[in-house]
Formats: structure tokens, C-alpha cells, sequence
């Protein structure tokens, strides 16, 4: 069962079939940069961490809206990898054990909060530098407005069913009017 994506994952996801055929590899960083325009997040594979760093104190009453943004991304991420609308694999021998997403300049970034949930930074440890390769299936899935295949054929077969229905109404009307007709006639 396809799930109801709200505006935000649509977005997202529209933001993957895009890059896709740009033809260029795709990187979750590369992804995530204009969602986070002026926050850094690190992510230290060494010591097991992720960081939301902010430039300045007045972008701090966001960390609880962007901790939220971010598990919701990676819950969506999830779900499409698990559904096979795509596949992350890594792509690079990337030695170095800190990635950053973000475009938020990181000499400027002075204040910082560790990601509290486990589970997001441990997707985050295992996927940061890895690619995304988008399936063909989420790619129509965007151009059919996010309805699913089967409610698609749902939609195609009701409308073929009321056809059907109303061709047979027809026939039965134009044949009861033919029969009343014959019978004034030959009267």
C-alpha cells in the first residue's frame, strides 16, 4: 500500500526525479544542502555523532523544527528504499569520518546541538556518503501526481464499468422504445 505523502515529501521527492535526470550521480548532502540553507550538519563517523550547527542564536529556536524535518526526511528515505522506489550504495571510497550537509558556512556556525535520536544518527552514520539511484517507478509515480498503480487502474476500471452501464441502459431503453413502436405501428 503506497503511503499519502504530504507537501513536504512530495517535494522531496520531486527534488530526487529531478536530479535524476540531470543525469548527475545524487548525493544525499546534495539533496539536503537547499533544505538546510543556513545550518551545517556534521556528521563524525569516528566519534558517532551528528551536530546541527546554527550561525548565530536567533536561528536556534529552529533546532526542534529541524531535528523533526530531519527525521521525517530519513523516515521517507527509508520508506523509499524499502518500497525499491530507490537504492543508496556506496559510491565513493571516502576515507574521510566527517561528512557535512548544509549550506550554512561552517567557520560561521558557533552554536551547536547534538542530534538526540539514535536512530536517525545512526542512518545518518551509514548513509551520509552514499548515492541514491531513483527507480523508475518513483519517476511515475511523480508524473501520475502521486497516485498509486493500483488506484490508477481502480479509477480506469470504474470508468469503463459506468460505461459499460449506461451502453447498457441504452440498449435496454432503445429496445423497449423499439418494441412500443413496433406495436403502434402495426396497430
Amino acid at each position: 500500500m503506497l503511503k499519502t505523502f504530504d507537501n513536504a515529501e512530495k517535494d522531496l521527492v520531486r527534488r530526487l526525479v529531478k536530479e535524476k535526470e540531470s543525469g548527475q550521480p545524487i548525493l544525499l548532502g546534495n539533496v539536503l544542502d537547499t533544505i538546510f540553507p543556513n545550518q551545517y550538519i556534521k556528521i563524525d563517523k569516528k566519534q558517532a555523532k551528528v551536530e546541527i550547527m546554527y550561525e548565530n542564536n536567533s536561528q536556534t529556536s529552529q533546532v526542534v523544527g529541524d531535528q523533526g524535518l530531519l527525521a521525517k526526511i530519513i523516515l521517507l528515505m527509508s520508506y523509499l528504499e524499502k518500497n525499491g522506489y530507490i537504492c543508496l550504495f556506496d559510491c565513493t571510497n571516502i576515507s574521510s569520518s566527517i561528512c557535512t550537509i548544509g549550506q550554512g558556512v561552517s567557520d560561521k556556525c558557533t552554536i551547536s546541538y547534538s542530534f538526540p535520536d539514535k536512530n536517525v544518527t545512526d542512518w545518518l552514520l551509514n548513509n551520509c556518503n552514499k548515492q541514491i539511484v531513483v527507480g523508475y517507478d518513483l519517476v511515475e509515480l511523480v508524473n501520475d501526481k502521486f497516485i498509486s498503480k493500483d488506484e490508477l487502474r481502480f479509477k480506469k476500471q470504474q470508468k469503463a464499468t459506468w460505461v459499460s452501464i449506461i451502453i447498457s441502459l441504452l440498449l435496454g431503453l432503445s429496445g423497449i422504445f423499439m418494441n412500443l413502436l413496433q406495436s403502434f405501428c402495426c396497430q
